[in-house]
């Protein structure tokens, strides 16, 4: 059985996708794993504008740093 962050992102994906998104606003990177899903979203529609943004300085650090 797939852990539910993976079941959460697939989710995400299929959602995204079947909207067809173009821009998506991500609240709450936390740990990256469903902006990587949504960045896929964008990618397999043919381009688009992710922003996210994150209130914890901490994990703010950690992914400017990637």
């Amino acid at each position: 059985m797939a852990p539910k962050v993976v079941l959460a992102g697939t989710l995400l994906y299929m959602l995204a996708r079947a909207m067809k998104a173009q821009r998506i606003v991500e609240f709450g990177t936390s740990f990256g794993i469903s902006t990587i899903h949504l960045a896929a979203v964008l990618r397999d529609n043919g381009g688009g504008k992710l922003i996210t943004t994150e209130f914890e300085p901490s994990r703010l650090r950690t992914h400017s740093l990637r």
